[in-house]
């Protein structure tokens, strides 16, 4: 298991009497306090939905612009070639211009891919954080208490 960073949380938040009482409830050492432990939880997983929400729209957003960026590069070539179809003339000069378009729409396919990817490990891993952090807190506290 990973060390707790005391720099996030200071020694001195995790030492307080209020902090130790708030993690006792959400643990459900502490039946005097249930109701807050409830509160707890909702407000965490809240937190989880909303980032994971913000990772969907993120996702959603990713596809629709690769779908835009793909039309126009089709599009694009397209033109390209009608016009060298019509101008047989300026077809080498718009051979290079149709390989550069060619070569930036694999670049952005790549980073376009790999951005996805970043995406999908973040939702996979950081969306429990929030709860992470704070039961590791809590252990922490327990320790040095």
């Amino acid at each position: 298991m990973a060390q707790f960073d005391t720099q996030i949380v200071p020694t001195h938040l995790l030492q307080s009497a209020p902090y130790r009482q708030l993690m006792d409830c959400w643990l459900g050492h502490d039946p005097e306090h249930e109701p807050w432990q409830e509160q707890v939880e909702h407000g965490l997983n809240t937190t989880r939905d909303l980032y994971l929400s913000a990772m969907h729209t993120q996702q959603l957003w990713a596809s629709w612009s690769d779908k835009v960026v793909g039309d126009a590069r089709d599009n694009f070539i397209t033109m390209l070639s009608q016009l060298a179809a019509a101008l047989p003339a300026a077809a080498g000069s718009l051979t290079p211009v149709r390989s550069a378009v060619i070569a930036g729409s694999c670049a952005y396919t790549s980073l376009s891919k790999a951005s996805r990817q970043v995406s999908h490990f973040a939702s996979a891993n950081l969306s429990a954080a929030a709860i992470h952090a704070f039961k590791q807190g809590y252990r922490e506290s327990r320790k040095h208490g």
